[in-house]
């Protein structure tokens, strides 16, 4: 199998999602949303959204993605951002990890302890 480097600078690249040519996804150490173009040139989105460790595409172009403080989105065409989901059981979710569609209009989606990580204290449920 033969590889090919197309695309340089990044810490971790997570949540890789192919988007006809171009691939969408996020480096949650850097911060940001990125898009590889079919081109070759990067495009990011959203500096300041950190950890962002899985993406989705929804059907009216919006990314959804897995980021701190829960599940977000980013409309590209509009620039436009948001949180979908960032509490559950009235408890405010810390970061959200992978995420993948159901295929019925749902999501699913782990979520991370990063308050007990960062602390160097033992990781909580």
């Amino acid at each position: 199998m033969d590889f090919k480097e197309v695309a340089t600078g990044y810490v971790l690249l997570e949540g890789p999602r192919a988007d006809g040519d171009a691939i969408w996804f996020g480096d949650p150490i850097l911060g940001g949303l990125y898009r590889l173009n079919p081109d070759g040139k990067v495009d990011r989105f959203v500096p300041e959204m950190m950890r962002i460790a899985g993406a989705c595409l929804n059907a009216d172009g919006a990314v959804i993605c897995s980021a701190a403080g829960g599940v977000a989105w980013f409309n590209p065409k509009t620039g436009k951002s948001g949180m979908v989901v960032d509490g559950i059981d009235g408890k405010p979710i810390i970061g959200a990890n992978d995420i993948f569609p159901d295929g019925k209009g749902g999501l699913y989606f782990g979520t991370m302890s990063l308050t007990s990580d960062n602390a160097g204290e033992p990781p909580k449920p």
